[in-house]
């Protein structure tokens, strides 16, 4: 994960001399989720029954159209190096690294029911402001958590929940008797 992790940075730095930092982050969202849906195709990459040309072929034919020059070039780059295996990783750590360079944190946000986009956006508002960062929020549904609200910012949780209080009640109780 090191190595995709400096791929990711040189990347994120090129786009960012080439003032293509939103397009490169565009083309590797793309090329994240479609290696994620496609089992077969990350098999294939992996394989070293098949031949970098045929790999490449791959590549072209399902990024190039899609994709920046910038973007062309480093996938080529992974190929020519017998890295191109290494492109899923290298997308999800492209993501965090431009997060982190844009300012964005994602939360998540567990509750029993969806919130309302009037909530949503209340929530929003106030994790920002109490952040100083952009926030995506990423929602969690578990009915299991009875009701309240439970973020996760990075290794820091806030546990709001009913069922978090109930735990805690139950552990006070089993203490004291």
């Amino acid at each position: 994960m090191k190595a995709a992790s400096r791929y990711a940075n040189a990347l994120l730095q090129l786009a960012v001399e080439r003032n293509e930092i939103e397009q490169v982050n565009q083309d590797m969202q793309f090329i994240s989720r479609t290696l994620k849906d496609s089992k077969d195709l990350w098999l294939a990459l992996k394989s070293p029954i098949i031949s970098k040309s045929v790999k490449s072929t791959l590549m072209n034919t399902l990024f190039y159209n899609n994709v920046s020059k910038t973007t062309q070039a480093f996938i080529d780059l992974l190929l020519k190096k017998s890295r191109i295996v290494m492109l899923g990783q290298t997308a999800d750590a492209f993501k965090d690294q431009y997060n982190l360079f844009a300012g964005i944190i994602e939360v998540e946000i567990t509750t029993s029911e969806a919130l309302s986009k009037d909530q949503e956006q209340k929530l929003d508002q106030m994790l920002q402001k109490s952040t100083g960062k952009k926030i995506i929020l990423k929602p969690i549904i578990d009915s299991r958590i009875l009701g309240g609200i439970k973020a996760r910012i990075d290794d820091t949780v806030i546990d709001g929940t009913v069922q978090y209080k109930l735990e805690t009640l139950r552990k006070t109780l089993i203490q004291k008797g």
